[in-house]
């Protein structure tokens, strides 16, 4: 089993399997240190994602000019990432729409 990482963003406590992040940045490009501050950045759009087994979410949340989608739990206080990936285009779209409704 690998290591879990333990990390801070803005005071919140972020968790990982350090395995999963490495097959995760290099599927998708994404470094869960950037999941992490997409999280605490600005407004993430969160939802439960439908997992069988435990209960998840996702949220589409933006670093710089990158949206992404992040699925995470929440365990023993911490948030555990689980996958990131870069948002697709009608997931940005959702996430622009969720932007402008904050924004009026």
């Amino acid at each position: 089993m690998a290591p879990t990482v333990s990390h801070t963003a803005a005071d919140r406590a972020f968790e990982w399997d350090e395995d999963k992040a490495a097959v995760n940045a290099e599927k998708h490009g994404i470094a869960f240190e950037d999941a992490a501050a997409a999280l605490v950045a600005g407004e993430p759009l969160v939802e439960r994602d439908p997992h069988p087994k435990e209960q998840r979410w996702r949220a589409l949340a933006r670093v710089g000019q990158h949206v992404m989608m992040v699925v995470f739990t929440l365990r023993q206080g911490q948030v555990r990432l689980i996958s990131a990936r870069p948002a697709s285009t009608k997931e940005r779209m959702s996430y622009g729409e969720h932007q402008n409704q904050r924004l009026r």
